[in-house]
């Protein structure tokens, strides 16, 4: 099946266009086309890379949510606030 669609790809390169134009604007993506494709798969690397990081942010914010201490001593109460004000930057992290 691949050598079949590879002698067709070969038929279709081969063939010049009866415009000028056209046949630029086919050599142009001819040229272009890994290059295209490589830009792509490196845009998908980075996109898939911040979404495992955004799950992770949200994993670790829901995880010190959980962890908050009772207001009984200054040091948790000091910890609970700092806790809130980090979580409340990351959360505004996470709608960016």
């Amino acid at each position: 099946m691949s050598k079949l669609s590879d002698t067709l790809d070969a038929r279709k390169s081969s063939y010049p266009d009866s415009e000028e134009f056209f046949q630029k604007e086919r050599d142009w993506v001819t040229k272009y086309q890994p290059a295209i494709a490589h830009t792509s798969e490196a845009f998908n690397k980075i996109t898939c890379a911040q979404l495992r990081i955004s799950h992770q942010l949200e994993q670790m914010v829901t995880a010190l949510k959980v962890s908050t201490c009772p207001n009984d001593q200054v040091y948790n109460r000091q910890y609970n606030n700092i806790n809130a004000i980090f979580l409340d930057c990351m959360d505004k992290l996470k709608v960016r």
